[in-house]
This record gives C-alpha cells, sequence and structure tokens, in this order.
C-alpha cells in the first residue's frame, strides 16, 4: 500500500503548477545551470494560492524523489546545499521601462537549513516574489513535470519562453537577442547554437512536454537573422502520453525500490518555532 501511496503523491506533487509572470519568462537575462533551474521550479511550485509569505519548506527527500535524483546517495545533502548557496548568492537583469531598463534581481533571499531531518526553508527575494506570486494577468502557469525531463538548462529556457507564447501559436525572435537572453553569447556561430541548444531543445520538449515546437529560420544575406517559432499546445491524450513517457524519464534515475521499501515508513517532520536552522 505504501508503494502506491508514495508513487501517487511524487505523481501529484509534478503537477503542481509553476506560475510566472511573462515578464520573468520573456525579459530576463541570466545563466542558470539545468539543477537551478529545476530547483527553483520545484520552489515556485511549493506556493500556494494566495500566499502572501515568501519563504517556502521542503524536504530534501520529497525533492529528490519528485525530480529524479537517485535517493541513495548520501551526498544529497551536501549537493542540494550547494545549489542553493550558488542561487542566494545569484542575481540577474530583468528589462523594464519597454526595454528602456533594467532592473537587478535576486533568486532567493535567505536559505535555512536542519542538518538532521534535510528540512529546508528558503526565502524568495522581494522583487522576484511579485513576478511569481499573486498574478491576474500576463503570466504563464505550467505544470512542473513539463520540465523534470529535459536535460539541458536552454531545453528547459526555450520551453518555458515559447510556452509563454502557445496562446498566440507562433513568436518571431531576432537571433542575437535570443542568445543574449539565454546567455549563449559564446555560440558565434549559428550552426553550433542551432545544433547544441534549439534542436536539442525541441527534440526534448516534443518528446516530453505538453507542446509541440518546429522552427524555421530566416536570412538576412547569407546570415540567419530570425527564428520563427510554431508552438502547437497538447490536449487530452496527446499530453498524456507525453507527460507520462517525461515520467518514466524520471523515475527512470531513481532506484525504486530504495524509494519504496515496504518495510520502512519515514516518520513525518513537524516543524516547530523553537528548531533551530543553519542559515546559508
Amino acid at each position: 500500500m505504501q508503494k502506491y501511496d508514495e508513487r501517487y503523491e511524487i505523481a501529484t506533487k509534478r503537477e503542481y503548477k509553476v506560475v510566472k509572470s511573462n515578464d520573468l519568462i520573456q525579459k530576463a537575462r541570466y545563466e542558470l545551470s539545468t539543477q537551478e533551474l529545476k530547483l527553483m521550479n520545484y520552489l515556485f511550485s511549493l506556493l500556494k494560492p494566495n500566499q502572501t509569505s515568501k519563504s517556502v519548506v521542503f524536504m530534501i527527500s520529497d525533492f529528490c524523489k519528485v525530480t529524479g535524483i537517485q535517493a541513495t546517495n548520501g551526498g544529497n545533502y551536501m549537493h542540494i546545499r550547494k545549489i542553493l548557496k550558488a542561487l542566494r548568492d545569484k542575481s540577474f537583469y530583468l528589462s523594464v521601462d519597454d526595454g528602456q531598463g533594467e532592473v537587478t534581481v535576486g533568486w532567493l533571499a535567505k536559505v535555512e537549513l536542519r542538518k538532521n531531518s534535510g528540512v529546508c526553508r528558503v526565502t524568495f527575494e522581494d522583487e522576484l516574489f511579485q513576478y511569481v506570486q499573486g498574478l491576474v494577468k500576463n503570466f504563464t502557469a505550467m505544470e512542473l513535470i513539463n520540465t523534470l525531463a529535459l536535460r539541458s538548462a536552454y531545453s528547459i529556457r526555450i520551453y518555458e519562453f515559447l510556452r509563454s507564447y502557445s496562446a498566440l501559436g507562433r513568436i518571431t525572435v531576432d537571433v542575437n537577442g535570443f542568445k543574449h537572453s539565454l546567455g549563449a553569447d559564446h555560440y558565434s556561430n549559428f550552426k553550433d547554437f542551432r545544433v547544441k541548444a534549439i534542436e536539442k531543445a525541441i527534440s526534448e520538449i516534443n518528446e516530453f512536454t505538453d507542446i509541440f515546437v518546429s522552427y524555421e529560420a530566416i536570412k538576412r544575406g547569407r546570415r540567419v537573422d530570425k527564428l520563427v517559432f510554431y508552438i502547437k499546445q497538447r490536449s487530452g491524450m496527446d499530453k498524456a502520453v507525453a507527460q507520462n513517457k517525461a515520467a518514466r524519464y524520471i523515475d527512470g534515475q531513481i532506484e525504486m525500490s530504495d524509494l519504496y521499501d515496504m518495510n520502512t515508513v519515514e516518520p513525518p517532520t513537524v516543524i516547530t518555532q523553537t528548531e533551530s536552522w543553519v542559515t546559508l
């Protein structure tokens, strides 16, 4: 019975919504690793509707199970701790005033950890919080699972960008501006950018997510100047097939026997105000 309950709980958490302002998706310029992006999306998914507190609490073991990190790896605590510290120290630029200005935005204001239980409490930066909570217009809501099977940071960023335009069905982007926003300026040769970022991302998006994407390159003279992406929103059976495939891929990274040991029941962790936290 425990096996079914835990699998159901993991599947449910993968369906949690990640809600972001379209400004954050479309106008932010930053570079995060694949692991950092997945952790931030997981944290965003824990925000409850109408939540006013900028903090969320989670267990490292839950994050590992939901995202497919091997639960038996004794270094998980230190690995996640390192990622949280990196996110705490990073900020990025966001375009404002119709692109005439920029503002710096941080990811996390505070990270607190309890070593013995693996419980974390993170607090979002004030500036970031307004782009992920309390939104009534100009936002995109995505199920967490749509990014969990994606293998690269470019795939996740490109998925979110295209997903935010899925209602329009197409979007045209300037190649250099698009590379810049993704932190891919080092691809001076368009072929490298196309093969290693765009086509890899589209392949993963079409295999695992709730949208189907194609594109064409528009040249100015001999140089590719713009990209036109065509986006189709999946629904019904087509969406279910892709997301079931994503779930199988994610679970394939985990040793299932360790996750669903019928003889081991992990007691719930109760967090109180008197417990001590280690702050990064």
